[in-house]
């Protein structure tokens, strides 16, 4: 997955960097989801088995700030 945007998805009055950050933020990061896929894993010479997998997504509007 690229999760960064092609040059031609920038809007034409975007010319800073800080501005370039926030529209990949806005596109990429802020209200998405990020899950990995499980991972098997053994312990104590295989005689033990685990599974590993994640989620984590940024939400927005939830909190005040200082």
């Amino acid at each position: 997955m690229n999760a960064v945007p092609s040059k031609g998805k920038f809007p034409r009055n975007c010319n800073t960097d800080r501005e370039k950050i926030v529209v990949f933020l806005k596109n990429c990061v802020i209200d998405k989801k990020l899950a990995t896929d499980e991972v098997v894993y053994l312990l104590e010479e295989g005689k033990l088995e685990g599974v590993y997998s994640d989620e984590i997504s940024t939400k927005t509007g939830t909190e005040e700030r200082a």
